[in-house]
C-alpha cells in the first residue's frame, strides 16, 4: 500500500522559507522512542510560540498515522488540520540491527523525516535546503558558539559522557578564537524562523486541548 497524505496540496513552500529549520518536521527515529516513552504527541514550537502539533500512532507493521494541526505564523501558508498515514519500512541490514524509514507520500524514497510545507513530503520534494546553505558562514559560527556556551559554558551537564564534554569543549575552544577574528553578524529576519519539536504525552498537553473535541482533527470541526 503506498503512503497517503489525506490533505495533500500540490506545491511547496512558497510563501515561506526555503530552508528545512523552518518547517514542522517528523523524524521516524525521534518517534519510535517517544512513543515507547508514552509520548505520542509531538509539539512544534517557534520560539514560545506553538505552531502545531501531531498525535502519532503506528498501524501494524508499516503504516504510521497522525492527526496533526498547523497554524503557520508566515505569510502564505493556511492553517491545516487533517489526517495523515505514511508507510514505513524496516532495513535489516543496519549496524544498528534494524532502522526504519518512511516512504515519502511524493517520491516513495526512504527518508528518516517529513516536512510539513502545505503538505508532508520530505525536504527534497519541498525543494528545502538546510538553513546553513542560506546564510553567511560567519552568522552559522556565532550561532554554534553560543549554543556550545549554553551546553558547556558552565561546566560539563548531567549525563553527558567526558570524551563527548571534552570534545565539545575543544569545539568551543576552536570557535571561541575563530569567531574573535570576524565582524559580528546575525541572521535576517526572514532566516530566524526556526520550528523546533517536543514530545508529550497526552497528559502532559491536556491543559492546551481541553477545549477541543475527539475530533478536533477533522475539517468539519474546523
Amino acid at each position: 500500500m503506498a503512503s497517503s497524505n489525506l490533505r495533500l496540496n500540490q506545491g511547496t513552500s512558497a510563501g515561506g522559507p526555503r530552508y528545512r529549520e523552518a518547517y514542522p518536521r517528523l523524524n521516524i527515529a525521534a518517534a519510535e522512542r517517544a512513543m515507547h516513552d508514552g509520548r505520542t504527541v509531538c509539539v512544534y514550537n517557534r520560539g514560545r510560540r506553538r505552531v502545531g502539533h501531531a498525535e502519532c500512532d503506528t498501524r501494524g507493521d508499516e503504516h504510521f498515522l497522525i492527526k496533526y494541526q498547523i497554524i503557520p505564523d508566515m505569510p502564505g501558508l493556511s492553517h491545516e488540520r487533517g489526517l495523515a498515514l505514511f508507510q514505513f519500512v524496516t532495513s535489516s541490514n543496519s549496524a544498528v540491527g534494524f532502522k526504519r524509514y518512511f516512504l515519502c507520500p511524493a517520491c516513495s524514497k526512504q527518508r528518516q523525516s517529513l516536512r510539513f510545507a502545505r503538505s508532508w513530503a520530505c525536504a527534497e520534494c519541498h525543494g528545502l535546503l538546510s538553513r546553513s546553505q542560506v546564510i553567511p558562514a560567519s552568522v552559522s559560527s556565532i550561532e554554534r558558539l553560543a549554543a556550545l556556551k549554553k551546553l558547556v559554558g558552565r561546566g560539563r551537564p548531567l549525563r553527558m559522557h567526558s570524551r563527548t564534554y571534552e570534545r565539545t569543549r575543544a569545539e568551543l575552544g576552536a570557535l571561541e578564537k575563530a569567531v574573535a577574528r570576524m565582524p559580528f553578524a546575525v541572521a535576517s529576519e526572514d532566516h530566524c524562523r526556526i520550528v523546533e519539536e517536543e514530545w508529550r504525552s497526552l497528559e502532559e498537553d491536556a491543559d492546551w486541548q481541553s477545549d477541543l473535541s475527539a475530533n478536533w482533527w477533522l475539517p468539519n470541526n474546523w
